[in-house]
């Protein structure tokens, strides 16, 4: 990683420009450049130089800090998408105990959309994580920043839904969670209003986390919506993010050696 020395924008403008009346030191600018050894100050913001042809193009670099806030996320989960995503860091600067390095929001933006093209959640997955029925998901799913080909990425599905909820509270449980997102979303949008897809054991009263993976679960309907405390988990071996679920139903004819298709974890 290259540590860097920092230019004005109107030092950098006059370089580029030839004016400064000292060439060589203008071409020794030009090289650290060249080489990603220069920032370029605005103010209170940090651009990279990127040269395009004959001319140069000034790329915003941001920190971590700069990223979390626009992000909507923690600077721990802000730090793991990043790596997560393989962005490309531009270069570094000195702090008072550590260096921090710097992305240009052009590589954050092209990763994040091919790692949500790669590794996001679809569309069903997305909507039992905000815990919306498909068509409540549908009215708000354009809102989710840098969805790919219908898929999303999980932080950024938690950040969409942070932002309608107060900050440091604690829930008793993940329905009164969404619950609140969903009461407060309805009151200050005007896409709405959201529905909540509970959990399908009767009495249950809790949102639903998952879908029943039998396919003949429900005779023509989908299968059963389940909650965590009704989810039973299917043993595969190729379970990326959890194990498929059953529902209580489907597993009581596994269990009874009716659905030998499946075998509970």
């Amino acid at each position: 990683m290259t540590e860097t020395k920092t230019i004005s924008r109107t030092d950098w403008m006059d370089v580029c420009a030839g004016v400064t009346g000292n060439p060589v030191a203008e071409q020794e600018i030009i090289d650290m450049a060249k080489r990603g050894e220069l920032l370029v100050k605005d103010k209170a913001c940090l651009y990279v130089p990127l040269a395009q042809g004959s001319a140069w193009q000034l790329a915003r670099a941001l920190t971590e800090d700069d990223i979390a806030e626009s992000l909507g996320l923690r600077y721990p989960d802000a730090h793991r998408l990043l790596l997560e995503a393989d962005v490309p860091s531009v270069a570094t600067i000195e702090r008072l105990f550590s260096a921090q390095r710097l992305w240009a929001e052009e590589d954050i933006e092209r990763s994040l959309v091919d790692h949500s093209a790669r590794t996001g959640m679809q569309e069903r997955e997305a909507a039992l994580e905000l815990g919306l029925t498909i068509d409540s998901y549908r009215k708000v799913a354009g809102s989710i920043r840098f969805s790919s080909q219908g898929r999303v990425l999980k932080p950024l599905v938690e950040a969409f839904r942070d932002k309608y909820l107060p900050r440091d509270t604690v829930w008793s449980t993940r329905t009164a969670l969404i619950q609140e997102f969903v009461q407060n979303f309805n009151a200050s949008s005007s896409v709405g209003p959201l529905s909540i897809q509970y959990c399908d054991v009767p009495d249950c009263g809790h949102a639903a986390s998952d879908q029943c993976c039998n396919p003949a679960c429900r005779q023509h309907q989908e299968g059963r919506f389940l909650c965590p405390a009704h989810a039973k988990w299917v043993d595969v071996a190729d379970a990326v993010r959890r194990p498929p679920s059953l529902c209580p139903t489907c597993a009581a004819e596994v269990e009874a050696g009716r659905l030998n298709r499946f075998r509970l974890l």
